[in-house]
């Protein structure tokens, strides 16, 4: 005798998203992104207090702590000069941190909303975020952050299934 077989259990599968993962891994990179943007404002802010001291330090003269009274050039390079140049310098590095922090912070944005040409800010956000270059300027520990931060969103905005994801989230 045998045995009747028992029904087949019924199972519901849930449709696949179309797109995979795609929106969690744009929320993230978003996430990064936005993360990685405060750290450059930190960056930034730890750059302009630098500036600043060195300002005033150009102000004053070393030996004797008093202004220093205008005279004809110094030789170069004299102690003035070493720090007009580290002035310069500072100063870049104020200016490029400013500059990526916004960058970081409209991608940041426009990825979350799903906006047009956030793809775009997106990979600009990640190359930004792969070379630090105002964290290193800066001399700075910030970019241990945005540097993994600026990786993943790169990596993530390359990917064929993200770039469909955000062309079709501009078409609705």
């Amino acid at each position: 005798m045998t045995q009747p077989t028992p029904a087949p259990p019924t199972l519901t599968y849930q449709t696949p998203h179309p797109y995979g993962n795609a929106p969690l891994l744009v929320r993230l990179a978003a996430i990064f992104t936005l993360v990685a943007a405060g750290t450059d404002l930190l960056g930034t802010a730890w750059s302009a207090v630098t500036l600043a001291i060195m300002y005033i330090a150009t102000q004053f003269d070393t030996a004797s702590g008093a202004a220093i009274p205008p005279r004809g050039p110094a030789p170069f390079p004299g102690p003035q000069a070493v720090m007009w140049i580290s002035l310069a310098i500072h100063g870049g590095a104020f200016l490029i941190g400013l500059l990526c922090t916004v960058v970081k912070t409209v991608a940041g944005i426009q990825l979350l909303r799903h906006s047009r040409r956030a793809w775009a800010w997106g990979l600009a956000a990640g190359i930004l975020g792969s070379f630090p270059l105002s964290s290193f300027l800066s001399c700075s520990l910030f970019c241990l952050l945005s540097l993994p931060a600026g990786i993943y969103t790169l990596v993530v905005m390359c990917l064929q299934h993200v770039r469909r994801f955000l062309a079709d989230a501009n078409a609705r």
